[in-house]
């Protein structure tokens, strides 16, 4: 009858390094992983002081596209004056956009 062949018997020495090179690698991927996460926060904590310094200003609706030239009226007859700082200061007048001083388009010559 053949004999069987040996198994090879792995020392108890042999057993403990492999149990501390597995043990080690463990470590190595828990650190991997947590260094990781680490770097995943600062790129976000990063990210969101870029987005906070970079306000954009806010448009308004209301704000008309193009910008209209001032006039202003006088309250009691509507007449109607180019933009003038102490016309616009006195009470007796309004200023007005030049959508509303000339509703229908302005004049020629005006």
């Amino acid at each position: 009858m053949p004999r069987k062949p040996r198994q090879n018997k792995v020392s108890a020495a042999e057993q403990a390094v492999k149990a501390e090179q597995a043990e080690a690698a463990a470590k190595v991927a828990a650190e991997k992983e947590r260094l990781a996460a680490e770097a995943d926060l600062a790129v976000a904590a990063a990210l969101a002081e870029v987005d906070a310094e970079e306000e954009l200003p806010q448009m308004k609706v209301s704000e008309p596209k193009v910008e209209e030239e001032l006039f202003v009226r006088v309250k009691k007859d509507g007449f109607i004056f180019r933009y003038n700082e102490q016309l616009a200061a006195n009470p007796a007048c309004e200023v007005v956009p030049e959508s509303v001083a000339f509703p229908k388009g302005r004049p020629p010559g005006v």
